[in-house]
């Protein structure tokens, strides 16, 4: 039985995050992101191109729009209702993470630097904080430059959270329940 293309998709993806904590994007070609992910360079070539860059550019798409899991994001009429989603959201990122704790790393090593990848993160950060903004804004009926403070704020300390977690315990309970009281105190 042969495997899906989303299946190849998410080996070549973690193939190339892989290579990306250890090397440059220009020191990784097509027939070592088919080696290290297990999928053949004719899979890759037709589905993905043969431009490492163009590769790269797909498989962080795909994968940042995934990892945000902005299809499980929808307005929310409540505090309340926002409140649960966020601390809801919070755990599944974290589950997430530590599928795939290569994933944090990664955000980290190139958030802050002028790349395409960088441009990917950035551009993912950016709808989630502005769709977040506009629930914040909308559920606690406040003006839109405060409800883009809070939600910066929260998505600096969920990402500063996590982090903590995974490196010092995956199972830290008491710093994920921290989080959701200063979830509960700033909105």
């Amino acid at each position: 039985m042969s495997e899906s293309k989303e299946s190849k998709l998410d080996q070549v993806i973690h193939a190339l995050i892989s290579n990306l904590l250890i090397r440059d994007i220009s020191q990784i070609n097509v027939s070592q992101l088919a080696k290290d992910s297990g999928v053949s360079r004719g899979w890759i070539y037709k589905y993905l191109g043969n431009n490492i860059d163009e590769i790269a550019r797909l498989c962080f798409q795909d994968y940042t729009l995934s990892f945000a899991m902005f299809k499980d994001i929808k307005c929310y009429n409540t505090k309340e209702e926002l409140i649960t989603a966020l601390k809801s959201f919070s755990r599944r990122m974290i589950n997430s993470i530590e599928k795939r704790p290569d994933t944090i790393k990664l955000y980290w090593q190139y958030r802050f630097r002028t790349n395409f990848i960088s441009d990917v993160i950035k551009n993912t950060e950016a709808q989630y904080l502005d769709f977040l903004s506009h629930n914040i804004c909308d559920c606690l009926k406040i003006p839109f430059d405060k409800a883009v403070c809070k939600a910066q704020m929260i998505h600096s300390m969920r990402m500063g959270a996590i982090t903590s977690i995974l490196e010092t315990n995956p199972h830290n309970q008491d710093l994920l329940n921290e989080l959701d009281l200063l979830i509960d105190k700033l909105l």
